[in-house]
């Protein structure tokens, strides 16, 4: 089931830094092909490569997995984060404060190829860095000073 989800009306706000590692894949993006390319908007036989924010959210209403944590870009769920590792970050967000309800990282949107005869799925990598250090924001980040969601490359 898809979710749209209104981040303008989160109240806190944190940015994890940026290290362009993208060492943390999505998971289940296969199920959001129609909304990554949407964002990705890469013409058939172009890989896409885009660079953007993607909000981590808690999937509290997940029934596959309790800890479930999805990746959105402009509203759109786009993945998950792997079990293990939104094990992991639901462990580390319940030591942050209660005001910060949303973090949010770069991430790159790649491949995501079409040919006449073939498709290939999308990738979805967020920048989480090793140290884990959160910048704590007062409104929500935009990527561009044109306040473009997105920068495709």
């Amino acid at each position: 089931m898809k979710r749209a989800v209104d981040m303008t009306t989160a109240p806190g706000y944190a940015h994890w830094e940026t290290t362009g590692s993208f060492k943390i894949v999505a998971v289940g993006t296969s199920f959001y092909r129609s909304d990554i390319a949407a964002i990705a908007q890469n013409p058939d036989n172009t890989r896409a490569l885009v660079v953007c924010i993607a909000y981590l959210v808690p999937d509290n209403q997940n029934t596959h997995d309790s800890h479930a944590v999805r990746v959105v870009v402009d509203g759109r769920t786009v993945g998950h984060l792997s079990r293990d590792f939104a094990k992991c970050y639901r462990s580390y967000i319940s030591d942050i404060p209660a005001h910060i309800q949303c973090i949010s990282v770069t991430a790159a949107i790649t491949n995501g190829l079409k040919t006449s005869d073939k498709t290939y799925e999308y990738t979805v990598e967020v920048d989480i860095p090793d140290s884990l250090k959160l910048h704590v924001l007062n409104r929500l980040l935009k990527y561009s000073p044109a306040s473009e969601p997105v920068q495709r490359l």
